[in-house]
């Protein structure tokens, strides 16, 4: 791939050129059995998932009675945010870490890889203070 952009790059982004570097690349992925939106799959699949797992405990720390009385150490309602912020910012601390870990692996070589990572690490950033008004 970065081949043929190279080649369309050269050849000075002549129209004909893009239409058959867009050609040549469509028979590539055919070729492959992949498409442009194979990495999206995942995205797709895991989005709906996560979100009713999230409704639903969100419901339970609303409507289970338990929840009221069965925490720890300083969190003993499970149904009201924390007043410390002790668990958002370990949300957001766990998430930068996962990133600064993770992001590295197969990204080498991949020129949109540290914008990736400065966009991880701001939405890792931003979780703590969407998440402090969530139930413990």
């Amino acid at each position: 791939m970065e081949e043929i952009k190279g080649e369309m790059e050269q050849k000075g982004m002549d129209p004909m050129a893009v239409d058959e570097g867009q050609w040549i690349m469509k028979q590539l992925f055919r070729e492959s059995g992949v498409s442009p939106f194979t990495p999206l799959k995942g995205i797709f699949i895991q989005g709906p998932v996560f979100i009713s797992f999230f409704m639903a405990i969100t419901n339970m720390a609303e409507k289970v009675p338990s929840f009221k009385e069965g925490g720890a150490f300083w969190f003993l309602d499970l149904s009201t945010p924390d007043p410390f912020y002790a668990l958002p910012i370990l949300r957001g601390l766990t998430f930068l870490i996962t990133v600064e870990c993770n992001m590295q692996e197969g990204m080498e070589g991949n020129p949109a890889a540290g914008t990736m990572k400065n966009v991880s690490q701001g939405l890792a950033v931003l979780t703590v203070p969407f998440t402090m008004t969530f139930p413990k």
